[in-house]
């Protein structure tokens, strides 16, 4: 009995002590914290005695933690009317929160003078860009690459059905093949020139304007290059990459024996992608196809127009639809003419975009100066590829 109390009492004086050990711990690892705590603030504090004794401008404070959406907008306008990167790299400090690779977007990827536009200033810029680049609207791939030369996987082979097998037997073999669609990015330039007075102009605001201008270059070369790019050091569009004799409207499919479009034309076009890219399909095609497809009559004797009777063409928020799926234009896509591809329907998610580094900026003070102005030059890096052919299928005229 003795030796079981005995067990009993150093035990319980083991538990105290971890017990203690571990309050101990806890206490200590507390005073750590505490005294981190007093050190960052005395570094703070530090800080800000430094700007004040060294008067900074209440302009070059306006980056701090909370601030750091507006902080890009400012250090890029800053940069443009100056070309101060100093100054301008104190928008986007440490204080702003807006970490290190930010703070690096000013005159370092792209040699003296460059501005590589942040990722939340960008933001803006694509949202503009949104609005008129059908291919970011149809809902594309983007891909953002980081090299030169990108190799996008994709399916060669058609998947088919399992086969049936008897109680042990053997498994039916059907091996994916993959093709490597290698892709190497391009670039793309254009120059604006800028009055100084415009620059100093803060009424104006050269900043929103800017990012509009740029906006629609950008949606102009993307649009155009997604669609009839040859593929060759450009984006390879569409109507290239896609099934270019995929369907030919002629008196089996569509058309009568002159080449004119009958009401069944998008039926045709529709029913010739496979069933497996139809759901979330959209059709390409220009502005005067659409009016074309829109307008088709089932006799001679107006109205009778083709799309409203058989339902198949609707207005939704300001877009046509043909057949359920949306339609997107791009004013350079050829109209109707024989032999010539003029309308595409297929899966945006078989087409992908790859930007390389968004936009970079350079300034140039001196091209101009004798003019009052100041050039900026602009240039991003990207490239496009159909992935899957049989995703896009083309009609063509007969």
């Amino acid at each position: 009995m003795d030796d079981m109390s005995e067990i009993v009492g150093k035990a319980l004086e083991a538990f105290e002590a971890r017990t203690q050990a571990r309050k101990d711990a806890e206490a200590k690892k507390a005073a750590e914290v505490e005294a981190l705590k007093a050190e960052v603030r005395k570094e703070l504090e530090a800080e800000k005695t430094a700007w004040e004794d060294k008067k900074a401008p209440v302009v070059m404070k306006t980056a701090k933690l909370g601030d750091g959406e507006d902080a890009y907008a400012d250090a890029f306008k800053h940069w443009a009317q100056t070309g101060d990167v100093t100054v301008a790299r104190k928008y986007l400090d440490e204080d702003g929160g807006l970490g290190e690779k930010d703070r690096k977007a000013l005159g370092e990827a792209s040699g003296d003078g460059a501005y590589v536009v942040p990722e939340q200033w960008q933001a803006k810029i694509i949202e503009l860009r949104d609005a008129r680049s059908w291919p970011r609207l149809a809902g594309v791939n983007v891909f953002q690459a980081m090299t030169d030369t990108v190799n996008l996987p994709a399916e060669d082979t058609a998947i088919g059905k399992m086969t049936r097998a008897a109680e042990a037997g053997a498994f039916a073999t059907d091996d994916p093949s993959f093709a490597a669609n290698a892709v190497t990015v391009e670039a793309f330039t254009t120059s604006m020139i800028v009055s100084r007075q415009l620059l100093a102009d803060n009424i104006v605001g050269f900043e929103p304007y800017y990012q509009r201008f740029v906006a629609r270059m950008l949606a102009q070369t993307e649009a155009y290059y997604t669609a009839i790019g040859t593929g060759s050091s450009e984006h390879e569009g569409v109507f290239t990459g896609g099934d270019t004799d995929a369907l030919t409207f002629n008196t089996d499919n569509g058309a009568d024996s002159d080449g004119n479009l009958l009401a069944d034309a998008l039926f045709a076009l529709y029913y010739t992608l496979g069933e497996g890219y139809r759901d979330g399909a959209v059709w390409l095609m220009s502005g005067a196809t659409e009016k074309l497809f829109g307008t088709l009559k089932h006799t001679s004797a107006a109205p009778n127009y083709a799309a409203p009777a058989l339902n198949q063409a609707e207005f939704r928020d300001g877009r046509m639809w043909f057949l359920g799926r949306p339609v997107f234009n791009q004013a350079d896509i050829s109209a109707k003419s024989s032999g010539v591809g003029f309308v595409a329907f297929g899966h945006p998610d078989y087409y992908t975009l790859i930007d390389r580094e968004g936009l970079s900026v350079i300034r140039d003070p001196y091209t101009r100066a004798a003019n009052g102005q100041v050039k900026f030059h602009n240039f991003m890096r990207q490239n496009g590829k159909v992935t899957v052919e049989a995703a896009w299928v083309i009609g063509v005229g007969a």
